[in-house]
């Protein structure tokens, strides 16, 4: 909730949120504590196709592991499961892959989360296909500064075999190869050929746990594992063990029922794209809890700052953007300007606790004259207009977005900025949705004729801008 409320030159918003009962998941954890539901990491697979609103039909950052590659072909949904296939090819069947290395000659799959994860339990009922192909669930991503991964399991069950890991490839405190560990537990695992298993995975900031069937197997203090992962299912060839799988072992299928994903009541998570070369005016949907914007950014952009990234804030009193140091805190609710040129878009995850169902925001006024305030939604899903009062100190009243702009306190347009350039988006309209991760300029007080400011992008030499 949105709280404005006005002193002779100040003025406030109040925002609230109504959460819908119908995205409270029923089916919780076998764990103490209470949890809520990841929804973009959870699929019952009860469609008919693969649900590409949450998963990716191949890895957009590796093809595959040689001699196999990862084809879009072999994922099915049927049955209420998810199959991932595993087959042999023919030369006219291999594509034109760029990291070849020799010829292909098995294809496999992949499905890729396209939203990444910071701890959670995660539950996964499924059986393994029977050949020498490695059938797998696990989380992983790279970035320059950091490279990590959680294997909840890699299972050969043509040989009884199965491998949990927790890889720590780079950090900001990699120093010697020597760090590039592994925490492993092997076990031949006792399987029927009729049997599905279920495997849970509680990864938290101080350790994680692997579960079979309920039961904790095996558990590691989490030294490194603190980076936002994506989820990952696929089948594999390890040429060197246990080698190439036989012929009359194939095709083979790796079939899942189900996926369920949970986090820790009142924790926030929530995925946007910084695009390349482009300005946006982001609030963040999480409380930052007083951490430093580089606390928040640094790890997962990697670069330099005030090089190859760099934020604003913006003084409404003074009319001017002020470049926002490494060392302070951000705020819930207020806007920024971002910008990052490292060549590519970067995904990018805020994780934290979620805030208060009510939520104030103070916005400023100069007197007798317009001022643009930055302002945004706190929460990591839409709002609406209607669940936003401005409340006015002076007078001691609240009133809705239309009431606002009736009394000459705030204009109903505000403007989104997005793709290079506005969007003006009308807040008198109660259905009129904020959506998380945008910042908006709102104009307060009577003068409407004034253009929005912003940074425009046309033109600039990014590298000498964002360092001067």
């Amino acid at each position: 909730m949105f709280d404005l409320g006005r002193k002779k030159n100040k003025l406030f918003i109040v925002v609230f949120v109504i959460l819908n009962p119908s995205l409270c998941f029923s089916k919780d954890p076998l764990l103490p504590g209470a949890w809520e539901e990841i929804v973009e990491l959870t699929d019952e697979f009860e469609g008919e196709v693969l649900n590409t609103n949450k998963w990716r039909d191949k890895d957009d950052k590796w093809v595959g592991r040689h001699p196999s590659y990862f084809e879009a072909s072999n994922i099915s949904v049927e049955n209420g499961e998810l199959h991932l296939a595993s087959r042999e090819i023919n030369n006219q069947d291999i594509p034109p892959v760029e990291e070849k290395k020799g010829d292909f000659t098995h294809a496999a799959a992949a499905v890729k989360s396209k939203v990444k994860v910071k701890y959670g339990y995660f539950e996964i009922r499924a059986k393994a296909g029977n050949s020498k192909f490695w059938n797998s669930f696990w989380f992983y991503d790279y970035t320059p500064k950091n490279w990590t991964e959680i294997d909840v399991f890699e299972i050969v069950r043509s040989e009884n075999y199965l491998l949990r890991t927790a890889h720590h490839f780079k950090s900001p405190t990699y120093k010697v190869p020597e760090e590039k560990h592994m925490k492993v537990q092997q076990e031949v695992f006792d399987y029927n050929s009729t049997d599905y298993h279920i495997y849970g995975l509680d990864w938290n900031k101080d350790s994680i746990t692997w579960y079979v069937d309920g039961e904790k197997v095996f558990t590691t203090p989490n030294y490194h594992w603190h980076q936002d992962l994506y989820m990952m299912f696929d089948t594999e060839i390890n040429a060197k063990w246990p080698g190439i799988p036989e012929s009359n072992n194939l095709p083979s299928n790796f079939k899942i029922d189900y996926i369920r994903s949970w986090k820790m009541k009142d924790e926030c998570q929530s995925t946007t794209t910084f695009k390349d070369k482009q300005w946006s005016l982001i609030t963040l949907p999480c409380d930052p809890a007083g951490r430093t914007l580089e606390e928040l950014f640094s790890q997962e952009l990697g670069g330099n700052y005030s090089e190859d990234w760099v934020v604003y804030g913006f003084d409404s009193l003074l009319g001017e953007f002020k470049k926002v140091d490494l060392n302070d805190q951000l705020k819930a609710g207020k806007g920024y300007w971002f910008i990052q040129i490292s060549g590519n878009d970067i995904e990018y995850t805020m994780t934290g606790s979620a805030l208060s169902k009510y939520q104030r925001i103070d916005v400023v006024s100069k007197e007798a004259a317009l001022t643009w305030n930055m302002i945004g939604n706190p929460y990591p899903h839409a709002i609406e207009s209607k669940d936003t009062q401005w409340y006015s100190e002076e007078s001691g009243s609240r009133m809705n977005w239309s009431e606002a702009d009736s009394q000459n306190l705030v204009h109903a347009s505000v403007f989104l900025y997005e793709n290079g350039g506005y969007t003006k988006k009308d807040m008198s309209n109660p259905e009129t949705k904020i959506d998380p991760w945008h910042g908006y300029w709102v104009p307060i007080l009577d003068d409407y004729h004034v253009n929005p400011v912003y940074l425009s992008g046309a033109g600039i030499d990014w590298k000498k801008f964002i360092t001067e």
